[in-house]
């Protein structure tokens, strides 16, 4: 019997020392608190607020020229930026000037042997001038022949032809000259007005001639426009 509530007691002592590390051992864990969000509080304000849209547009100038070489060369240099703004009568292209300043050259040689003739021709008909200016009172005192009077006057009507003659040709050889100066300042290509210049269709070194044309300035751009 007594050995009996000893062995009783042994179990309640493990029991009640045991105890306390169960229930310790079961308790539940406190939950983390975690930090409230932050949230951005705006003051609400009433007002129009601008639309954008694009559109895909060409930019066209008021005038639109298109810059043609008058002769025909090698193209040299190109002194203006594609695209860069130019002014009236500002150099745009210059093509090999040699060709024409050879043909200057070569006109004014014709112009002066004309202007050479002109003067042997103006010489001459001065002098058949005077002859028949001193033939005349001679032939009617019959001191000369009719016939030398006659000669003076035919030889003077020739060398005023010739005189007539001379002069065209002078005029002419001008006119080569002039022709000639016009074609040596073509060599250099000028801006007709002020405004955007284009894209050049042809590059240094390359033959151009007057069907050549420098493209007209236009490019693509995206126009944006707002609506209240």
């Amino acid at each position: 019997m007594k050995t009996a509530m000893n062995r009783n007691q042994k179990i309640w002592r493990i029991v009640l020392v045991a105890a306390p590390i169960v229930f310790f051992g079961c308790k539940k864990a406190e939950p983390v608190k975690s930090a409230a969000p932050e949230v951005t509080v705006v003051s609400v304000e009433q007002k129009d607020a601008p639309i954008w849209k694009e559109w895909i547009g060409i930019l066209e100038g008021l005038v639109n020229a298109q810059i043609k070489p008058q002769v025909t060369g090698y193209l040299l240099r190109q002194t203006y930026k594609d695209g860069a703004f130019v002014k009236k009568d500002q150099l745009l292209f210059e093509i090999d000037p040699r060709t024409f300043q050879a043909v200057l050259d070569q006109t004014k040689g014709q112009l002066a042997n004309a202007e050479g003739q002109l003067a042997q021709g103006q010489a001459n008909q001065i002098k058949a001038q005077n002859d028949v200016n001193r033939y005349t009172p001679l032939a009617k005192e019959q001191a000369i022949p009719q016939q030398d009077l006659d000669n003076a006057i035919q030889a003077n009507l020739a060398a005023k032809a010739q005189v007539d003659a001379a002069k065209a040709q002078v005029e002419a050889a001008k006119a080569q000259v002039a022709s000639a100066q016009l074609n040596l300042g073509f060599t250099k290509v000028l801006s007709l007005i002020d405004g955007i210049a284009g894209i050049a269709q042809a590059q240094i070194g390359d033959l151009v001639s007057p069907v050549f044309c420098s493209r007209r300035y236009r490019r693509s751009i995206r126009l944006k426009s707002t609506f209240p």
